[in-house]
């Protein structure tokens, strides 16, 4: 009997839980990108050095090896990929052409929350720009190409480096927010709609020029009830008319006014990677649900539908991330001794010692994400606390690597 087996598009680190748990399932593990050695790779079975975007190079292998199953990994730009490739060969693909337009652009995105009557940012025209501004190609995602204006001296720049990151070649201007921020997860299994969970996205932009770039999300968030009470209904609307049937999404929005702004959606599984804190709260792993629709067109594992929540069980939970600056890392130190820290339930660390940080104002500078649990807030901000502490990043000047990172004393 033949063994089964699964591409996984895109070996960023995130891959890499895909990689290990497919492994787990007995599974045949490939993963493709044009970069040698990502560090999916030094996991799987087959790794294939070829670019995501050659679908006639990846179908031919699809088909020569019976690969059974096709997963896009935390990559926006990589969703019509993933796609394509499951209409010609025949696999499972949970989206749509009707939902690539609307969860994998931000201005058909735009559009789609005004036909349903919620609340939208202002945006512009490249003639008629208000300060501050920002500036951000519609259809990629990790913060690349997104510049903030305060002026019109910098406009044409920003224009270029968005248009330089957008596949498709488009732009949005939108008001700049200054603001809460939140991020609404949803997992759907056969037409229903959970939310996973709420959270306050506490953010850096000591970059100033660039877009903000996360420090922690915080679980629950402040505005669970708000939004549960104003906005979900509504939402649920959308996904209902777009037939959205399965998969998990991840939605961002600024809370002004007791108004919910959505701004960016991911019909994907995020870069947070909150499905460990899933796992560890509810003992429900969507990393093996999606490796699942991908192989059986189910998104139900094991004795029938899940019972997913958003309020951590009365628990508190964060995703730290350490961000650094630019430069190339001499030393780190900390991370070995964070991890032995009880609350602490994962490190994913995405930069070591002798790594260049290129790409400012990016999820580039993400040094490590910290998954933590709590009985409470107060421990909770005691435990990110002791975590601040306690790492040290340098460069090979002798300079403190280590940003602005969340200040405890803004955690609600």
């Amino acid at each position: 009997m033949k063994e089964k087996s699964v591409l996984i598009l895109g070996g960023v680190v995130q891959s890499i839980a895909f990689v290990r748990r497919a492994k787990e399932m007995g599974l045949k593990v490939y993963v493709a990108d044009n970069i040698p050695n990502s560090p999916a790779k030094k996991f799987c079975d087959v790794p294939l050095d070829i670019d995501c975007f050659n679908v006639d190079e990846l179908k031919e292998i699809i088909d020569k090896e019976r690969i059974d199953g096709i997963i896009v990994g935390c990559a926006d730009i990589l969703l019509p990929v993933y796609y394509e490739l499951c209409k010609l060969t025949g696999k499972y693909c949970y989206l749509n052409k009707k939902h690539l337009e609307v969860f994998n652009n931000k201005k058909g995105f735009k559009m789609a929350l005004q036909a349903n009557k919620l609340p939208i940012i202002k945006h512009f025209d490249i003639n008629n720009v208000e300060y501050p501004a920002i500036i951000k190609p519609v259809d990629n995602n990790s913060a690349k190409g997104i510049s903030v204006c305060y002026d019109e001296s910098t406009l044409c720049k920003a224009i270029d480096e968005a248009m330089n990151n957008s596949k498709s070649r488009n732009i949005l201007i939108e008001e700049y927010m200054i603001c809460d921020d939140i991020v609404v997860d949803y997992a759907f299994i056969d037409g229903e709609v959970y939310v996973t969970s709420i959270s306050d996205r506490y953010i850096n932009n000591e970059n100033g020029d660039t877009g903000t770039i996360p420090t922690a999300l915080v679980y629950p968030s402040r505005y669970a009830e708000l939004y549960l009470s104003t906005t979900h209904n509504k939402v649920c609307k959308l996904f209902k008319e777009l037939d959205v049937r399965n998969g998990f999404m991840s939605i961002q929005a600024f809370v002004k006014d007791n108004n919910i702004y959505f701004y960016d959606p991911a019909f994907r599984k995020n870069g947070a990677e909150d499905h460990i804190l899933y796992k560890y709260i509810y003992d429900i792993d969507q990393i093996e649900m999606l490796i699942n629709y991908a192989i059986n067109g189910s998104m139900i594992v094991g004795q029938g539908k899940p019972n997913m929540q958003c309020n951590f069980s009365g628990r508190y939970a964060a995703n730290l991330v350490i961000l650094v600056k630019t430069g190339k890392i001499k030393f780190i130190n900390g991370l070995k001794e964070v991890e032995q820290l009880k609350n602490v339930i994962n490190i994913t660390q995405c930069h070591y010692e002798d790594d260049e940080v290129v790409r400012r104002g990016t999820l580039d500078q993400t040094l490590a994400r910290i998954h933590i649990v709590c009985s409470d807030k107060l421990e909770l901000k005691s435990v990110i606390k002791e975590i601040l502490n306690m790492v040290e990043v340098v460069d090979y000047n002798g300079n403190d690597m280590l940003m602005n990172q969340l200040d405890i004393n803004e955690i609600y």
